[in-house]
């Protein structure tokens, strides 16, 4: 599985620890640490340049190591999504997760709901590009993420 390296993907590591014989790709420092502290899971790092103190593992050093590896499934973030798409803030980590998107089955977008109806300076992606979308909310009756042919899922109220 790809794994990238935000904050929100941080969320799935007491997941993770749980399950066996996991193999992950990440390019995220705080996310390789944490799981081979506490998870028998086979972890690849990627090479690249740090950004700031994110733990980010960014540029094309880490871009052409992802490249070596298909997963059957990616978990990414965003910075915001619209009806017109899925955005991030900085292009570097935009460049990460569209790399992590082609070479996976299967891409799970990680949104919680602080970030819909928001949009940034750099398009991600288009929804052809995610299969599900995991959020923190049901979404209104009216929104376009009803709206969209991607599977969606939230707690149950």
């Amino acid at each position: 599985m790809f794994c990238d390296s935000s904050t929100t993907c941080m969320h799935l590591v007491p997941y993770l620890i749980k399950k066996q014989n996991l193999i992950i790709i990440t390019n995220g420092l705080h996310i390789a640490t944490s799981l081979s502290e506490r998870s028998d899971a086979k972890i690849y790092i990627c090479g690249g340049h740090i950004y700031n103190s994110s733990g980010s593992v960014l540029g094309s050093s880490a871009s052409e190591f992802i490249s070596n590896f298909r997963a059957d499934i990616a978990f990414i973030s965003c910075e915001g999504i619209s009806k017109n798409g899925i955005y991030m803030s900085n292009d570097e980590q935009a460049q990460i997760k569209e790399k992590i998107i082609t070479q996976a089955r299967e891409t799970i977008l990680l949104c919680d709901s602080s970030k819909v109806n928001k949009e940034s300076y750099y398009k991600l992606c288009g929804y052809n590009n995610i299969d599900t979308i995991i959020t923190d909310k049901k979404p209104e009756k009216n929104s376009f993420l009803v709206n969209t042919d991607i599977e969606l899922l939230y707690p149950v109220e």
